[in-house]
């Protein structure tokens, strides 16, 4: 995936990558008028129909395990269909 270092998507501007797992690639990202620091992860493709459980499981394990030092972790949107 392209480095999106420095776009904004919604409210959100993507400072720096922070890590790339299965699914997607995650940056920190701050609120462009809240000044509030968040994790963001930016899927590499589409996930498909038999994916997607293990998508939303990892992203339920990561918002369950958040500690107050970390950014948080805040859904931006759903795009497109699923494959």
């Amino acid at each position: 995936m392209a480095d999106r270092e420095g776009q904004q998507l919604g409210n959100y501007r993507l400072v720096r990558l922070i890590g790339r797992g299965a699914f997607a690639d995650v940056y920190l990202a701050e609120h462009v008028y809240l000044n509030t620091k968040v994790a963001i992860k930016i899927l590499q493709t589409k996930v498909a129909d038999n994916e997607l459980e293990a998508f939303l499981k990892e992203a339920r394990t990561i918002a369950s395990r958040i500690l107050p030092s970390l950014p948080s972790l805040e859904p931006v949107e759903e795009k497109g269909s699923r494959s």
